[in-house]
């Protein structure tokens, strides 16, 4: 963010302002940038009684949910999403996860946060930091709202009443990486913070939910270089040989 004081418009009306390294995703056009591995992802209305309100949704009923960029990213990195539950979905609210520098379309390696995740008793107290599948820290404030507790939203956002409950309601989650610190936050609020003595260097993102109903309005991630990921794939040629060309010899 930057902001400007001091200046009238006219002093202004001949600036120039460019933005780089940044991938800003508002899921109005088909996934070309995304790979689907697991789940249905499709733009789709987010109320059971209104089909107007309609935004990107990921969805399983037995296991994982997970969309992966086509991008990789390295260097020092910001990753951010706007994401909440779909109606139908709120007996156990959670699962709003993101990963980044990982290697392949999968949450075990680069750094993973699983947002109030699941577990066998549908606690929804904890919020995990993973880095290549190992548990780096661990905390139990109560970020998306629990069903024991009123499914009510906790914590300090200005533009939003308090105690609303999670119909219809966005989250804001922000995980970056500053040297060898990395920072977690949820609604503008920090939420664990630790040191990576060895940093990982580069890799693609994604965002996932498991056994759950994920609407999402918006990714952006921002990180020192950006590139397209390189994709693998293979091919065969066949030869059909005919009555005036018969087949060559390979």
């Amino acid at each position: 963010k930057a902001r400007l004081a001091g200046f009238t418009t006219d002093q202004l009306k001949a600036t120039y302002v460019e933005r780089y390294n940044v991938k800003d995703f508002m899921f109005t056009e088909s996934l070309f940038d995304w790979t689907i591995n697991g789940g249905e992802w499709e733009v789709v209305n987010r109320f059971q009684c209104d089909p107007r309100w309609s935004h990107m949704n990921g969805e399983s009923t037995n296991g994982l949910a997970a969309l992966w960029t086509k991008y990789e990213f390295s260097g020092d990195f910001c990753m951010e999403m706007y994401a909440g539950l779909r109606h139908g979905w709120y007996e156990r609210c959670g699962d709003l996860n993101m990963t980044i520098l990982n290697g392949r379309t999968t949450p075990s390696e680069g750094y993973t946060v699983t947002c109030t995740g699941w577990d066998y008793d549908h606690s929804q107290l904890y919020t995990t930091l993973y880095r290549n599948g190992e548990v780096v820290t661990q905390s139990e404030k109560y970020l998306v709202p629990r069903m024991r507790e009123g499914n009510k939203r906790l914590g300090y956002e200005p533009l939003i009443r308090p105690g609303r409950d999670v119909h219809g309601a966005w989250y804001y989650i922000k995980l970056r990486r500053v040297g060898k610190k990395l920072e977690y936050y949820f609604d503008n609020e920090l939420v664990f913070t630790r040191d990576d003595p060895s940093p990982l260097s580069s890799g693609s993102a994604g965002i996932w939910t498991y056994l759950n109903s994920m609407m999402v309005a918006r990714v952006k991630i921002a990180a020192e270089h950006i590139r397209p990921r390189e994709l693998a794939f293979s091919y065969t040629f066949v030869f059909l040989p005919g009555p005036s060309r018969p087949a060559p010899e390979i």
